[in-house]
């Protein structure tokens, strides 16, 4: 899943920027543009078939019924492209606080701060190619999905292969600034998990 990463770094610690890279978003909802082409075909379809058959009253009751429906798909489909194009998640790492917000449009959609003293596991979990990508708002798990427990918390990044080992790479050199290194174990296959 493409995305751009910038990382700025001050006296108080260090903020990762995950951002989406709208130029590649299109196909990833192409099937909800798909699915609305052939309400709108359909809905246009029936009216004519109703229309023809000199039914005014069905006529009135299809149009005053279905097309609130179809306005409502496009108007979902549309926010979902600019939701799509403005999705950001933002990290702020410092000595004892990791401090995870995702935010679109100015609008904060999820903020979490973890105590590093923790225990932090970092996981690659792609997204399985469900009906809306995850970066969207209604999507429960987003980019990264966070799993709390009483120890710690867990991380999830559903970005692709090449990506999620540039993200954790640039995150574990990061936390790695702020925390004594013999207490962290940097498993393989894309796993960190604190000891």
């Amino acid at each position: 899943m493409p995305n751009q990463f910038e990382t700025h770094t001050s006296d108080a610690g260090t903020t990762i920027h995950l951002k989406m890279n709208g130029e590649l978003i299109e196909n990833l909802i192409a099937l909800d543009c798909i699915a609305i082409t052939l309400f709108d075909i359909v809905f246009v379809y029936g009216v004519y078939e109703v229309y023809a058959e000199n039914d005014s009253v069905l006529t009135l009751v299809l149009i005053f019924l279905v097309l609130p429906f179809i306005f409502y798909l496009h108007y979902e489909y549309r926010k979902n492209k600019r939701w799509a194009k403005n999705a950001e998640e933002i990290f702020f790492i410092s000595k004892n606080n990791l401090h995870i917000s995702k935010e679109c449009l100015g609008e904060k959609l999820l903020t979490k701060d973890i105590n590093t003293q923790k225990i932090i596991e970092i996981v690659y979990r792609p997204w399985g190619g469900r009906t809306n990508p995850p970066f969207l708002p209604d999507c429960g798990q987003g980019t990264i999905h966070l799993i709390g427990y009483d120890d710690g918390c867990s991380f999830g990044i559903n970005l692709n292969k090449e990506e999620a080992e540039v993200f954790i790479t640039e995150l574990r050199s990061l936390i790695m600034q702020y925390q004594e290194p013999r207490h962290f174990i940097f498993a393989p296959h894309m796993h960190l998990a604190k000891d």
